[in-house]
């Protein structure tokens, strides 16, 4: 379990910098903005160095969507079902709390749960994925 923004992007930044083949990212409005805030270096490098980069996220800011299209495929989601990545098909944190937590009262959970990630995140992120249209590329 990880409580407060900075150890979650801690874990964040450490994943990402660790991940192989691929991150799937479900997240909000407030979310994505913060995932581009807080992470964009490092989700260029993961780009340029072939790690496969998709996104689920509501959509309102051209110029947002227009930067993270250079890196990752992303697509529009109305109502995302909260912010969860899966690295690899094998590890996945999930925020516990809503978009109106207090930063310091955010919580989440990490797992190393290749059967979490495969035969419950993949199968939940794959269907509203390939139902939507693309917002970008």
């Amino acid at each position: 379990t990880l409580k407060g923004r900075h150890s979650i992007n801690r874990q964040l930044r450490s994943a990402f910098k660790s991940a192989k083949k691929c991150i799937d990212i479900m997240t909000t409005e407030s979310g994505l903005r913060e995932l581009y805030s807080d992470h964009i270096r490092i989700l260029k490098k993961m780009n340029r160095n072939g790690i496969k980069i998709r996104i689920l996220a509501p959509i309102k800011d051209s110029n947002l969507l227009s930067e993270l299209s250079q890196i990752a495929d992303v697509k529009h989601v109305d109502k995302p079902l909260g912010k969860i990545f899966a690295f690899d098909r094998e590890n996945m944190l999930m925020s516990l709390t809503d978009d109106d937590a207090h930063e310091s009262q955010e919580l989440s959970i990490w797992a190393r749960s290749p059967h979490a990630v495969r035969n419950v995140f993949e199968p939940l992120f794959n269907g509203i994925w390939n139902s939507t249209t693309n917002s970008g590329s």
